[in-house]
């Protein structure tokens, strides 16, 4: 008994004939079988197409063929990654397709290998974005994505690193001088409200005092 395209001899097939077992195949695909002439027997392997044939004293070598496999790719990888405000790492991924869903799992370390390294858990299938924290100045961090099915399977994402480069870097200043300006925005503009009610409170004041 062997695979019809790489001949190599399949362990374990059970062999039946009108609906009873008669023999399997050992570990080298060969069975010895008792025979009363010649036999109707069909071939069982999970993993194979059924093969009925007629088998003799003396029969050829039987094979089977591997049973077709619908096989589902699934795109799943890290899309954008920033270091963000010298601490934290920005990062984006493919949002997971499928309803059988349990948890994101982001992974990031010093190291490619991803020792020793920090976790964030995310339970809600629709985000699809991470702020990672403990981001040092100088270093680069490798980072990935993993998605567990409620039973445990799961699939990972591409490891993609991350480090500050000029760009990550003037993208930083922008969004800290963009923060500031706003902060001093505020400021002024509560400053200006309050000398506006504070000259309002001095009018009404010089307005009662000329009535007497």
């Amino acid at each position: 008994m062997e695979n019809i395209q790489y001949s190599y001899g399949l362990s374990n097939v059970n062999i039946t004939s009108g609906g009873q077992t008669i023999g399997y195949t050992n570990q080298s695909g060969q069975f010895i079988l008792f025979l009363n002439g010649t036999t109707t027997a069909t071939f069982h392997e999970y993993l194979y197409q059924n093969n009925t044939t007629s088998i003799s004293h003396g029969s050829n070598i039987v094979y089977m063929s591997p049973e077709s496999v619908s096989v589902v790719l699934i795109n799943f990888k890290i899309t954008y990654t920033l270091p963000l405000g010298f601490y934290y790492a920005f990062v984006s991924w493919d949002k997971y397709p499928s309803s059988n869903f349990g948890e994101y799992v982001v992974a990031y370390s010093t190291n490619s290998l991803m020792l020793n390294a920090h976790t964030a858990v995310i339970t809600a299938r629709g985000t699809d974005f991470a702020f990672l924290p403990g981001l040092t100045l100088g270093r680069t961090y490798y980072v990935m994505v993993d998605t567990y099915s409620p039973n445990g399977s799961f699939i990972s994402s591409n490891e993609v690193s991350v480090h500050y480069t000029l760009i990550s870097y003037l993208i930083n200043i922008l969004i800290l001088v963009g923060i500031l300006s706003y902060i001093v925005f505020i400021i002024l503009f509560f400053m200006r409200r309050k000398k506006r009610k504070k000259a309002l409170k001095n009018e009404d004041y010089e307005e009662e005092y000329f009535k007497y």
